[in-house]
């Protein structure tokens, strides 16, 4: 029979033993499970899975002028000066292009962001996923 000897695991030895074992439970605990994919939602009248244009550069009241959903390309006309543009669009990046049909486009716009733009130079929106 093997006996357990409370000495061995006295002073120094079970101290840096309880701190290593502090340690390991918080790291798995800040490891844990992978986070959730952030709760998707209509936000500022512009719905879920959406990519939003208001008629200024604020965001008139909830109520946008046109709304955008699918992986396109978005040819804009009558767009002059700035206005809001908001991505409310998950796992979708919006892109602001010269050109039309997505020629010429510029750093993307990710989900949850928004930006004031003059839309004037811009002729379309590259939405992408």
């Amino acid at each position: 029979m093997t006996s357990f000897s409370y000495r061995r695991w006295s002073g120094t030895r079970a101290a840096v033993l309880a701190a290593a074992a502090v340690i390991g439970t918080a790291a798995m605990a800040a490891v844990g499970a992978p986070d959730a994919p952030a709760a998707r939602r209509d936000r500022h009248g512009c719905t879920d899975d959406r990519v939003c244009i208001y008629p200024g550069p604020e965001w008139s009241g909830d109520r946008p002028a046109v709304h955008h959903s699918a992986a396109r390309v978005v040819n804009l006309g009558g767009f002059r000066g700035d206005h809001r543009v908001f991505n409310n669009a998950y796992r979708t990046t919006v892109r602001f292009c010269t050109g039309y049909n997505g020629q010429g486009c510029g750093a993307p716009i990710h989900p949850g962001h928004w930006t004031d733009r003059n839309l004037t130079p811009i002729n379309s929106l590259l939405i992408q996923r």
